[in-house]
């Protein structure tokens, strides 16, 4: 639970919507404490307290979990090529993530899911909410779309093509 994976947008984005909305958010991870980048378990609680979001702290088997959610939602400031995003995509599952370097690799606007801008808790908000308005019928397209993209885009024998490509252009 890393301040730079955006788990404070996420937090006050998810706080916007009510019972009405039908939506139940979760946090999944744990609090590492002693490290100053961390989300502090009060914030956290605060927010499980109010009945905002769900919050699990170990999880043993992450893909039941992204099984059960309709979208994975992943506000990030930066990252690698996040591997959260990419096995949600290859289960099917939407995603919601930011327009920051790494996260932006994995997502295509309105086609396998949502972007929203780092650090804003509003565009957050946003994102989630025109995923939450699609039709039945559009979310089915949108999960379909996310395995394809992960298919063509970050299948591993592509992968590796592309590491040997750049393996024998070093070496010519």
């Amino acid at each position: 639970m890393l301040i730079e994976k955006g788990i404070v947008e996420y937090l006050e984005a998810a706080s916007k919507f009510s019972k009405i909305n039908n939506c139940e958010f979760y946090l999944l991870g744990p609090i590492i404490e002693n490290n100053s980048s961390s989300i502090s378990k009060e914030l956290i609680h605060k927010f499980v307290k109010q009945k905002k979001i769900k919050y699990i702290a170990f999880v043993k088997n992450i893909n039941k979990h992204v099984k059960n959610a309709d979208c994975v939602v992943l506000p990030s400031y930066r990252e690698g090529t996040p591997r959260s995003l990419l096995e949600a995509c290859s289960i099917g599952r939407p995603i919601i993530t930011t327009n920051a370097p790494g996260c932006k690799n994995v997502i295509r606007n309105n086609f396998n899911g949502f972007k929203c801008f780092p650090r804003s808790a509003n565009s957050l908000f946003i994102a989630m909410k025109k995923f939450i308005n699609l039709t039945h019928k559009q979310r089915i397209q949108m999960s379909l779309n996310a395995r394809k993209f992960v298919e063509k885009n970050f299948d591993e024998n592509l992968v590796i093509e592309k590491y040997l490509n750049q393996i024998k252009i070093l070496n010519v």
